[in-house]
């Protein structure tokens, strides 16, 4: 009687090679695909510091711009030192152009400058000092010295 040996599993026509040195079969590992039988590099990550550091910044001008926008918008109320020098002249009953104030007056209450009035070649300094605050009427006084 004469045995057979089994035929060999399907999709494999030849028996597996035996391994090799190091226990690889022999002609080494199989090719990996990509570079030339080398692995592919790691994907490279991508930083995000510059997207960050834009928003930060588009954040901090936001704020910014709100901060000013509430100053003028809630600010103190201001007297310009042309409407001064005119409510000056008018009270005085002097010729226009003889009164000279150096700033603008601050519509906050004990706030003060002092102007410069001139009549018939005279100087004289005029005390201008805000006594109260309507909305955005300031009220002030002027006072000779």
């Amino acid at each position: 009687m004469t045995q057979y040996a089994p035929p060999p599993p399907a999709g494999m026509p030849y028996p597996p090679m035996p391994p090799g040195p190091n226990g690889m079969p022999y002609g080494g590992p199989p090719p990996v695909q990509g570079y030339g039988g080398y692995s592919p590099p790691p994907p490279v990550r991508k930083s995000h510091a510059g997207r960050i550091a834009g928003i930060v910044v588009g954040v901090l001008v936001v704020l910014v711009v709100a901060f000013f926008a509430f100053v003028m918008a809630f600010g103190a109320p201001v007297v310009d030192g042309d409407d001064v020098e005119q409510k000056i002249t008018s009270e005085f009953g002097l010729a226009p152009g003889s009164v000279s104030c150096p700033d603008s007056l601050e519509g906050e209450v004990g706030a003060q400058i002092t102007c410069t009035a001139t009549d018939a070649g005279t100087s004289a300094p005029v005390l201008v000092q805000v006594t109260s605050v309507e909305g955005d009427t300031v009220n002030f006084t002027m006072t000779v010295q």
